[in-house]
C-alpha cells in the first residue's frame, strides 16, 4: 500500500495492489466480454448478471482476506446501511418477490465488498482496466447493432460510461499508447450513443468531460473540452435528425391528403396517423417524458411507504398502482407493442433506495453518492492522473444514474462504480487498522461470501432459460425442459412462474390448473397486468364469469386503456346482455389494437348461440356491416357456405339467427306450429354449446307454445332456464311475446 500523499502517475504500485485490481475488474470484464459474453443471449440478464458478478468477485475477495488488509474508506458506513437494511428485510420482513429481494440484497453486498476491493487496488490499473472494459462494451455494442454484450443498448452504455469518461482523461493526461486507447474508448462510446441512440450515456459523458475541463488546466482542458463537444454532437444529432424526418413526413402527409380523392382520404389519413404515432413514440427524446412520469409516480410511492420503503427489489411488484396512464401509453409506443410493459426500476439510482428501503436509508445512500462526487472533484483537481481518470468516470456514472439504474440494476457498471469509488475514497495512512475497521471490512466480504448459494442459483437460473432467447425456443420440448430446469433452481422466480403459466395455456391444460398457475404469479407480483388478464381468461373458461369480471375490472384500475382487458371485459358484458357497457368498452380500445375481424366474428357467433340476438347484431354491424341486414334465407345460405369451409362456430351462429328470424316471422303471422318448429331448431343449435343457457330463446319458444295452446310445454321451457329472467331479457322480447308471457306469469 502507498502513502496518503498524492501519488504521481509514474510511481509503481505494489504487486499485490496490481493483482487486487485485476481481480476486482474481473467481474465487469467477463460480463462485457465482446466475443460471446455470458449475458449476450440471456433471458434474465439482470439477475444472471448479479449472480455471476458475485461469483466472479469471490477470487478477489479471498485474495483480499489473505492480504489481511483493512483500508479506511470514507463514507463506507453509509453504504453499509442499505445492505444491513436489506438483510433485515430478508430476515424479518415479508417481501412479496423473494427472488428479487435476494437479488437486490446481493447487489448491495457486491457493491460494498467491491468498494473495499477497489480501496486495496492499484488506481492506475483500475483506470486503465475500466477504460478497456468501456471500449470492449461499446465496440461490442456497435458490432451487434446496439444491444451489445449485455443484450440491451442502455445496459451496454451504462457499463461503458465509466470507462469512456476515464478514457477521456487518459486521452488528456497519459502517455501516447494509452492516449490512443482512451481516444478509442471515447469514440466508440460516442458512436454507440449516437447509433443506439442512448442519450443518457451521451449526456453523462458531456457533463463529466465538462466538469473535468473545469477542474484541469492547460492542454488537459483543451482535450476534455473537445471530448465534451464530440459527445454533445452525438446527443444532438439523433434529435435533429428525427426532427427533420418528422417535419418532412408531416409535409408529405399533408400533400398526400390534399391530393387524395374523397373515397380514399379516410384510409390514407388513418395510415398517416399511425405512421406519425410510431415516429413520435420512437423519437430519441421520447424516454424523457416517460422518466418524468415515472418520477412523479415514484414520489407517490415514496409518500405511501416513507419510513421503510417497499422492500429490497420490490419496486416492480409495488409500483403498478402508481403508474400514470400517459406513461403506460408512451412505454407501449401508443399500444403498438402487444406485450405488457412493466417498470422494473425508478430510472433513477439516486432515489431507488429511498423507494425500496425508506427515506432514512435513502438519505444515507444519497449522502454516500455526494461524498463520492466531492472526492471525484478533488481527484480531478489533483496531480494524481490515475485517480483523476476514475473521478471523471464516477462523475459520468452518477450523472447517468439520474436517468437509469447503472448501480442497482446493472452488475457490470455497479462493480465498476464500487471499485472506482473505493480507489478515490480510501485514506492511505500509516496507522495500523483498528479492530472495528477490520471487523467492518471482513464483515462486508463475509456477507458477500454468505450469498454464494443464492448467487449460484441466480446465475444457473438465467443460464437454464438461455434456450428461450435462441432458436431453441421454437422447439416445444426444449422450451419445456428449460423452464423446468429454471423452476428447480429458482422456484420463486416470477419469470419462471409466468413462463409455466404460459406453457400451461399453450398445452391446453384444464382451466382450473391454469388459474392456479396465474395465482402463483400474482403471489409474487400482485399487480402484474398480464397475470390478472390471463387469470380472467382462465376463470371465464372455467365457468366463473363473475370472478373473471372482477379480475378484469382490477386490471383496468391499474391500466385503464389496456386493450386485452377492455376486449375481454366487453365480451363478458355483452354475453351478460349488457349491450351499452360492452360497446363502450370496445370503443375505448386504442385504434392501434382494434380487435381483429376473426375475433369479432367469433364473438357475434357466441352471442347468437347464447340467444343474445340484439348484441350479436350490434357486433356484426361493427365487424361486417354489409351482413347486418341479411334476410333469414341469406343467413341460412351463409351458414351452409361457412360450414362447407369447416367454420362451425360462425356457421352455427348464422343458422341459429336464421331460424330465430323465421320463428319471429311465423309468430307475427300467428302460425304458431311453424314458429315453434323454427325456435326449437334455434334452441337445438344454442344447446350444442357447453354450459349453454339461452334464456331469451326459451322465452320466445315458451311464448309461442303458450300462444299455440300448449301451456304445459311452455312452462317446461321456462323451468329449464338456469339463470333468472332479467328485466333486460324481457325488454328485448318482440311485442308478440308479451301477452303469452304475461299469461305464464312472466312480466
Amino acid at each position: 500500500m502507498t502513502t496518503d500523499a498524492a501519488r504521481p502517475s509514474d510511481v509503481r504500485a505494489g504487486a499485490a495492489d496490481v493483482v487486487q485490481a485485476v481481480l476486482a475488474l474481473l467481474p465487469a470484464l467477463v460480463l462485457v466480454w465482446p466475443f460471446g459474453g455470458p449475458l449476450e443471449h440471456d433471458f434474465a440478464p439482470r439477475s444472471t448478471g448479479f449472480g455471476l458478478a458475485a461469483l466472479l468477485a469471490i477470487p478477489g475477495a479471498l485474495f483480499f482476506l489473505l492480504r489481511r488488509t483493512a483500508p479506511s474508506v470514507r463514507g463506507s458506513w453509509l453504504l453499509a446501511i442499505p445492505l444491513a437494511t436489506s438483510v433485515a428485510w430478508l430476515a424479518f420482513g415479508e417481501p412479496l418477490d423473494t427472488f428479487e429481494a435476494a437479488r437486490a440484497t446481493l447487489g448491495w453486498a457486491l457493491v460494498l465488498a467491491c468498494l473495499f476491493l477497489g480501496a486495496a487496488s492499484d488506481p492506475r490499473m483500475l483506470a486503465r482496466g475500466a477504460t478497456i472494459i468501456g471500449l470492449c462494451a461499446s465496440a461490442a455494442g456497435l458490432a451487434s447493432a446496439g444491444a451489445g454484450p449485455l443484450g440491451n443498448a442502455g445496459a451496454t452504455s451504462e457499463a461503458a460510461t465509466l470507462g469512456a469518461a476515464a478514457g477521456a482523461m487518459l486521452l488528456a493526461t497519459d502517455r501516447a499508447a494509452w492516449r490512443i486507447v482512451g481516444a478509442a474508448a471515447v469514440l466508440a462510446f460516442v458512436v454507440h450513443a449516437f447509433r443506439a441512440p442512448v442519450l443518457a450515456g451521451g449526456v453523462s459523458l458531456v457533463i463529466a468531460c465538462g466538469v473535468a475541463a473545469l477542474a484541469r488546466r492547460g492542454r488537459d482542458r483543451q482535450f476534455l473540452t473537445t471530448c465534451a463537444v464530440i459527445a454533445l454532437a452525438a446527443v444532438a444529432a439523433p434529435i435533429l435528425q428525427h426532427s427533420a424526418t418528422a417535419n418532412g413526413a408531416t409535409a408529405n402527409s399533408a400533400t398526400a391528403n390534399g391530393a387524395t380523392a374523397n373515397g380514399a382520404t379516410a384510409n390514407r389519413a388513418t395510415a398517416n396517423t399511425r405512421a406519425a404515432t410510431t415516429a413520435v413514440d420512437t423519437a430519441p427524446t421520447s424516454g424523457v417524458s416517460v422518466r418524468v412520469s415515472v418520477h412523479r409516480a415514484s414520489a407517490r410511492l415514496a409518500a405511501a411507504h416513507p419510513l421503510f420503503g417497499v422492500g429490497p427489489g420490490q419496486f416492480a411488484a409495488e409500483f403498478p398502482p402508481f403508474r400514470e396512464p400517459a406513461e403506460i401509453e408512451a412505454s407501449s409506443h401508443g399500444r403498438l407493442q402487444a406485450a405488457e410493459t412493466e417498470v422494473e426500476h425508478a430510472h433513477d439510482d439516486w432515489i431507488q433506495p429511498v423507494l425500496e428501503l425508506g427515506l432514512p436509508v435513502g438519505l444515507a445512500w444519497i449522502a454516500f453518492a455526494l461524498i463520492v462526487l466531492r472526492e471525484a472533484w478533488r481527484a480531478l483537481r489533483s496531480a494524481d492522473t490515475d485517480k483523476a481518470s476514475l473521478g471523471a468516470g464516477l462523475v459520468a456514472l452518477l450523472v447517468h444514474a439520474l436517468a437509469r439504474a447503472p448501480i442497482t440494476s446493472n452488475a457490470a457498471s455497479a462493480v465498476l462504480f464500487a471499485i472506482a469509488a473505493g480507489a478515490i475514497l480510501v485514506r492511505r495512512d500509516a496507522a495500523p487498522p483498528t479492530f472495528a475497521r477490520r471487523f467492518a471490512v471482513t464483515g462486508a466480504i463475509t456477507v458477500l461470501l454468505a450469498f454464494t448459494p443464492r448467487a449460484w442459483s441466480l446465475m444457473r437460473h438465467g443460464f437454464a432459460l438461455r434456450p428461450l432467447a435462441t432458436d431453441d425456443a421454437l422447439d416445444p420440448e426444449r422450451r419445456e425442459r428449460a423452464i423446468e430446469r429454471a423452476a428447480a433452481l429458482a422456484p420463486d422466480s416470477v419469470l419462471v412462474r409466468t413462463l409455466e403459466a404460459r406453457l400451461a395455456e399453450a398445452f391446453d391444460e384444464a382451466p382450473t390448473s391454469v388459474v392456479g398457475r396465474w395465482y402463483s404469479v400474482l403471489a409474487l407480483r400482485p399487480h402484474r397486468i398480464e397475470a390478472i388478464v390471463q387469470l380472467a381468461s382462465a376463470t371465464a373458461r372455467a365457468g366463473q364469469p363473475d370472478s373473471a369480471r372482477e379480475a378484469l375490472v382490477r386490471a383496468l384500475e391499474l391500466d385503464p386503456g389496456n386493450p386485452p382487458a377492455l376486449q375481454n371485459l366487453a365480451s363478458l358484458e355483452l354475453m351478460a346482455g349488457d349491450l351499452e357497457s360492452g360497446l363502450s368498452r370496445l370503443d375505448r380500445i386504442p385504434a392501434a389494437r382494434t380487435p381483429e375481424l376473426a375475433w369479432l366474428r367469433g364473438l357475434a357467433a357466441r352471442l347468437a348461440l347464447a340467444g343474445l340476438d340484439v348484441e350479436s347484431a350490434a357486433i356484426t354491424a361493427r365487424a361486417e356491416p354489409e351482413r347486418a341486414g341479411l334476410s333469414p334465407e341469406e343467413r341460412y345460405a351463409l351458414a351452409k357456405e361457412l360450414r362447407g369451409r369447416l367454420e362451425e362456430l360462425p356457421a352455427n351462429g348464422w343458422e341459429a339467427r336464421a331460424h330465430r328470424a323465421w320463428g319471429h316471422q311465423h309468430a307475427e303471422a300467428a302460425r304458431w306450429n311453424e314458429a315453434v318448429r323454427s325456435l326449437r331448431q334455434d334452441l337445438r343449435l344454442c344447446l350444442e354449446r357447453p354450459d349453454a343457457d339461452p334464456v331469451r330463446v326459451r322465452l320466445a319458444l315458451a311464448a309461442a307454445l303458450q300462444a299455440g295452446g300448449r301451456e304445459s310445454e311452455a312452462r317446461e321451457q321456462l323451468a329449464a332456464n338456469v339463470a333468472a329472467v332479467s328485466a333486460r331479457d324481457l325488454a328485448v322480447q318482440r311485442p308478440w311475446t308479451r301477452d303469452p308471457l304475461a299469461a305464464l306469469g312472466v312480466h
